[in-house]
């Protein structure tokens, strides 16, 4: 009989055998447009404002804007004055002082040139002085239709004391009217019976005289 085979040591194994294939390697091919991506990327981050350049560019735009609104305002008054101060003509400006109707060409009943009032210096009585500036302004109706043209016509005949209390208004209506015009300016040119009023709580002693 023949005696069993025995496996020598060094021979192989069952295990061995069976051995795991080998790995297969795996090649990544990388988008080349992620590649130019990332630098940009990269370069974005890296130019990216600060927080305070941020501030500074905010800074600079709210500057220039309120420059900008600070000139329209400046036109827009401008405008504003240019279209009020005309009054009896194309050419009157606030240089000087205002014209009387007539050197305008006023409409004038024919055969009569109606005669102003003499200046009022608050001597005499005011009531026949506002009277005779009515009938004045009576005449140039059709012309001094605003309540501001009929206060400017009659402060030309303003004297004296009148005078001295009248020509701080003027010069107040003329230059900041009417954004920056007094309470008591924008009160006497806002209408002709307020300029009365004044005139009359102001100089209606010498009646009682």
């Amino acid at each position: 009989m023949a005696p069993p085979s025995t496996r020598s040591q060094g021979g192989p194994s069952s295990q061995s055998q069976q051995q795991s294939p080998p790995a297969k390697e795996t090649i990544e091919i990388q988008d080349p447009e992620a590649e130019e991506k990332q630098p940009k990327e990269q370069k974005g981050k890296k130019g990216k404002p600060t927080v305070d350049e941020k501030l500074d560019i905010l800074a600079t735009e709210l500057h220039a804007l309120r420059q900008e609104n600070t000139r329209l305002a400046r036109q827009l008054r401008t405008k504003e004055r240019t279209s009020t101060f005309p009054l009896f003509g194309a050419n009157q400006t606030r240089e000087g002082t205002v014209p009387p109707p007539s050197y305008h060409g006023m409409p004038e009943v024919k055969g009569y040139k109606p005669t102003p009032p003499k200046p009022y210096d608050g001597t005499t009585d005011v009531e026949g002085f506002l009277v005779q500036a009515r009938l004045h302004l009576k005449f140039y109706e059709n012309s001094l239709t605003e309540d501001y043209q009929k206060v400017m016509a009659i402060f030309q005949l303003l004297a004296g004391k009148v005078l001295l209390w009248s020509e701080p208004i003027m010069n107040d209506y003329l230059v900041n009217y009417p954004d920056q015009s007094s309470d008591l300016t924008n009160y006497v040119f806002g209408n002709y019976e307020h300029f009365e009023e004044r005139m009359r709580a102001l100089f209606g002693d010498s009646d009682r005289e």
